[in-house]
């Protein structure tokens, strides 16, 4: 069984994964909401990046994935 410590630590390495994603597709174009979102559905940003490079708005992208 996992100490509590290590736990702890996993979910502050998890939130600290996340905030960095949402700040990635903020940089593409992603509205805030939706990358909060899409970072705890655990959407990676390559894909959102893959998507928007090869002209896809950030809207339609959202709905995409």
């Amino acid at each position: 069984m996992p100490k509590e410590s290590d736990v702890a630590e996993a979910s502050r390495e998890i939130d600290q994964l996340e905030a960095w994603t949402v700040r990635r597709m903020l940089q593409l174009g992603v509205p805030e909401q939706d990358a909060e979102t899409l970072a705890r559905a655990g959407v990676s940003w390559h894909d959102v990046e893959a998507l928007v490079t090869r002209g896809c708005p950030p809207a339609l992208v959202i709905r995409v994935l």
